[in-house]
């Protein structure tokens, strides 16, 4: 019996002592292809006693019952039908369309990147269907390929391993790796297991500034000369825009928040206005409490294959933002802080 491009089942029980079929020649690899599609097709066995057993893929020649020769990838069914000396045990045999390969164990060995990884390497070990192959893949929010991985094929005994070495996709991506049968059996929406899901990439600081040091001034009741922030500071200010396509309007702002102002012990604080100073556009000018000032912005741009992702600022800063203090009485061998904030504005992209 020659089975094509059907689904079909044999009942084997429909009368309890005498049995439809005595024995199948299944042929599903279409040797001479008289039929216009691929034959491969999975096979459910269910037993007198109800245990059911499920090959999803399978493609080959076999004889149940009286002979024992199968020719298939699948090595359970092969060694399932070759233990079957008559059909005499089966209650149902059912041909059907090949089930989608299934990952069974996935053991993530080699450790997944961090969220803002540019490279990476890990490996991957488990269990699959056999016949099955293996591909790692980034996929986009809509599902798309980014990156195809190296490409395993699951052994007969359903274990694979493989290691991954990739360049990360700058924008949002799940990392999976996809089983699928080789071709011409590819099904179209192959299995898939989710190993990591990163965030789209945003607009942010990479590095802000964590403190401004001006050194030791000497105590005078004039007004000071323009002093920039020494080397014991850590002010570097970068910013990264890693998002794909257009990338929109952004620009960084700083706002003064307290004014320099010290605190002796016992004592009234004592503040030092217009002491921080903002050199700009060849102006300069008094940081003014809560009014923001702009640092650096960029217009909105495509992106190109030479683009930056990062913006680095701190020499801007180190040259826009300095400080000048007032003319007037002053507490010795007391520091004098102020706070800054940074600000972020980003525009629709």
């Amino acid at each position: 019996m020659n089975i094509g491009d059907s689904d079909v089942t044999f009942n084997n029980n429909t009368v309890t002592d005498t049995r439809i079929f005595e024995h199948i020649n299944l042929n599903l690899e279409n040797p001479d292809s008289q039929s216009p599609h691929t034959i491969y097709r999975g096979v459910s066995v269910t037993e007198k006693n109800q245990t059911k057993t499920v090959f999803p893929f399978v493609h080959f020649t076999s004889i149940i019952g009286n002979g024992d020769i199968t020719n298939s990838p699948d090595d359970p069914y092969s060694a399932k039908m070759n233990s079957l000396s008559n059909t005499k045990s089966v209650g149902q045999f059912h041909v059907h369309d090949p089930l989608p390969p299934e990952i069974i164990t996935l053991d993530n060995i080699g450790g997944l990147p961090a969220d803002d990884a540019q490279q990476f390497a890990f490996k991957l070990n488990g269990t699959a269907t056999p016949a099955s192959e293996l591909n790692g893949a980034f996929l986009n929010a809509a599902d798309q390929s980014l990156l195809d991985g190296p490409m395993a094929t699951a052994a007969s005994n359903q274990t694979y391993q493989y290691e991954w070495q990739a360049d990360v996709p700058t924008e949002q991506h799940k990392i999976v790796p996809e089983a699928n049968y080789p071709a011409p059996y590819t099904l179209a929406n192959p299995t898939r297991k989710i190993l990591k899901d990163l965030p789209p990439p945003e607009l942010a600081f990479l590095k802000a500034p964590t403190h401004f040091e001006f050194a030791s001034m000497p105590l005078t009741n004039s007004q000071s000369p323009i002093y920039s922030y020494d080397g014991t500071s850590d002010a570097d200010l970068m910013i990264s825009d890693p998002r794909n396509g257009t990338r929109g309007d952004w620009a960084v702002q700083v706002n003064l928040t307290k004014q320099f102002t010290a605190t002796p012990a016992n004592m009234p604080a004592s503040t030092l206005n217009d002491a921080l100073i903002w050199t700009k556009d060849a102006q300069t000018t008094p940081l003014q409490l809560n009014v923001p000032q702009q640092l650096f912005s960029k217009s909105s741009y495509s992106l190109g294959a030479s683009t930056p992702d990062v913006e680095n600022l701190t020499d801007l800063l180190k040259s826009t933002l300095q400080a000048q203090f007032p003319a007037g009485p002053k507490d010795a061998d007391v520091p004098y802080t102020a706070e800054l904030e940074f600000i972020l504005v980003t525009a629709p992209y």
